[in-house]
């Protein structure tokens, strides 16, 4: 799609950046796909109150992910995602459901 008004180069604008333009990030990953090398964020936090939450499909895992859930139910499936060195998952739920794929 290339129109007069959008730059040709609005793809690259939304595309992960070497590691080389990104100072002081240290830890990288690089997708199956051979994508860019991408920083790894260090933790990502998921809270449940009387509802559901689900994270699904291809997405950046954090190397701390934190689950909380109040009576609700959360989803989370890392088939198709890089795990990095040393993730830990830690989830707390009361009267809830806790699904890890």
């Amino acid at each position: 799609m290339n129109t007069p008004n959008r730059p040709r180069d609005i793809d690259q604008s939304t595309r992960p950046r070497p590691a080389t333009d990104i100072p002081g990030q240290a830890p990288l990953m690089r997708a199956p796909d051979e994508a860019p090398l991408t920083p790894v964020p260090e933790e990502r936090r998921i809270f449940a109150f009387m509802g559901e939450v689900r994270r699904v499909g291809r997405w950046l895992v954090p190397r701390t992910f934190r689950v909380r859930a109040f009576l609700g139910e959360v989803k989370v499936d890392l088939r198709e995602n890089l795990i990095p060195e040393g993730f830990t998952f830690d989830a707390r739920a009361y009267g809830s459901r806790v699904t890890l794929i």
